[in-house]
């Protein structure tokens, strides 16, 4: 919530308790697109693409992706554990994944 109501990325690092939703992977909270999953033999893959919220009538061509994200869940024996890969992105990935490294390291420092 810091980063929303500040728009500051640092601060909403900073306020951020890497205890809470440790299990996430990827978060793209105002995202607006489709995502597929593709399922084969040799496992599972996801792809969600973003695209920029709709302000006016669609064009022929469709909007420019803002970002894909990939994850893959290879085939497994039964009994083994589970190994996500991923998320892969391209584009201009979401926040907090878009504060710079500086930001992010900042901010795990007391």
């Amino acid at each position: 919530m810091t980063a929303a109501n500040t728009g500051d990325a640092a601060q909403g690092l900073q306020a951020a308790n890497p205890a809470h939703n440790s299990h996430l992977r990827y978060v793209d909270s105002s995202a607006h697109g489709i995502g597929v999953v593709t399922v084969t033999g040799a496992g599972v893959e996801t792809e969600m693409v973003t695209i920029p919220s709709s302000t006016s009538a669609p064009q022929d061509a469709g909007p420019t992706p803002l970002r894909t994200a990939r994850f893959r869940l290879a085939s497994r024996e039964a009994g083994a554990p589970v190994e996500l890969r991923g998320p892969d992105v391209s584009g201009t990935p979401p926040f907090p994944r878009s504060a710079t490294q500086e930001e992010r390291s900042s901010a795990l420092v007391p």
